[in-house]
C-alpha cells in the first residue's frame, strides 16, 4: 500500500505497477479513496501491508466488472 504525500497532496499508487490516482488535498483523505474504488481499484485490508492495506489499479486486477465486484463483497 502506497499513499504518497507531499505536504498539501496525495495520491494512491499501486502496489503492482506504478499507476496512480489523481492527486488530492491532503484533507479529502475519504474522497480520494471512494474515488478511486468507483473508479475500479481495489483496496483492501492487508495485516502483511505497509499501512494495513493493499492497493491495485483496474489495469492490474483485470478481469470483468463483475468478477471484480464479487472480490470487492469477499
Amino acid at each position: 500500500m502506497t499513499i504518497q504525500r507531499d505536504g498539501r497532496e496525495m495520491e494512491i499508487e499501486c502496489d503492482s505497477c506504478p499507476n496512480t490516482t489523481e492527486s488530492y488535498d491532503k484533507n479529502d483523505f475519504s474522497t480520494m479513496v471512494a474515488v478511486a474504488k468507483e473508479d475500479g481499484w481495489e483496496i483492501r485490508p492487508d495485516p502483511g501491508a505497509q499501512g494495513g492495506y493493499s492497493h491495485k489499479c483496474p489495469a492490474c486486477i483485470g478481469g470483468s466488472r463483475v468478477e471484480r465486484a464479487t472480490r470487492m463483497f469477499r
